[in-house]
C-alpha cells in the first residue's frame, strides 16, 4: 500500500479551500459595500464641521487654484514663444498667479491628506465636502487593510485563526462607530 494521498482526496481538499476562499471573499465584499455605504452615503450634505476641517479644504483649494494659475501663465509663455508677441512678463505673471490663488497656504504639514482632498476636488469640483470625501475614501480603504493585517497576524496562531481573524476584523471595522464617524469628517487626524 502506498502512503501517497489519492487524487480524489486532493481534489476534495482543493475544492474545500476554494470554497473557504469564496466565503471569505464574499464577506470582504459585503463588509466593503456596507462600510463604503456607511462612510460615503449622504456625504454631499456634510461640510466643514470644525475650523481645522475647513482648513484642510482651504489648503487643497490653495494648491488647485495656484496650479490652475501657473498652467495659464505657462500657456501664455508658450504662446509668446510660438508667436513672437510680447505676452508674458515675469512681474505681471507673478501678480496674476498671486491674485488667482485662493485658499490658505499649507500650515498643518499633512501633504497626503491635502493631496487626497485635492483629488476629491478634481473629481467633484471645489465643493465644501471634498475633504470629507477624501477622509471617507481613505477610511474605507483601511477596511481591507485591517482584514489583511489580522489574517497575517492570526496566521501565527494557525490557519484556522487566520481564516477567522480576517473576516471578523473586516466586519468589525466596517461597522465600528468611531471609525465611521472619523472617516466622514474632513480633518486628517481621523483619516
Amino acid at each position: 500500500m502506498s502512503d501517497a494521498p489519492s487524487s480524489t482526496s486532493l481534489t476534495a481538499s482543493a475544492h474545500e479551500r476554494r470554497k473557504k476562499v469564496r466565503i471569505r471573499l464574499a464577506m470582504m465584499i459585503v463588509a466593503m459595500g456596507l462600510g463604503g455605504w456607511l462612510r460615503l452615503a449622504d456625504l454631499e450634505r456634510a461640510g466643514p464641521i470644525l475650523w481645522d476641517d475647513a482648513y484642510m479644504h482651504l489648503e487643497a483649494r490653495f494648491f488647485a487654484s495656484g496650479a490652475r494659475a501657473i498652467a495659464e501663465s505657462a500657456a501664455r509663455w508658450r504662446e509668446e514663444r510660438r508667436t513672437g508677441q510680447d505676452l508674458w512678463k515675469l512681474d505681471a505673471e507673478v501678480a496674476r498667479v498671486r491674485a488667482a490663488t485662493e485658499g490658505e497656504p499649507p500650515f498643518y504639514g499633512r501633504p497626503a491628506h491635502t493631496a487626497a482632498t485635492l483629488a476629491a476636488m478634481a473629481a467633484f469640483g471645489d465643493v465644501p465636502f471634498a475633504a470629507c470625501v477624501a477622509s471617507a475614501v481613505l477610511g474605507w480603504l483601511t477596511i481591507p487593510l485591517a482584514g489583511r493585517l489580522a489574517e497575517r497576524l492570526g496566521g501565527g496562531l494557525g490557519p484556522r485563526a487566520a481564516a477567522i481573524a480576517a473576516p471578523v476584523t473586516t466586519l468589525a471595522l466596517a461597522f465600528a462607530p468611531y471609525h465611521v464617524l472619523y472617516s466622514r469628517e474632513g480633518f486628517s487626524e481621523g483619516a
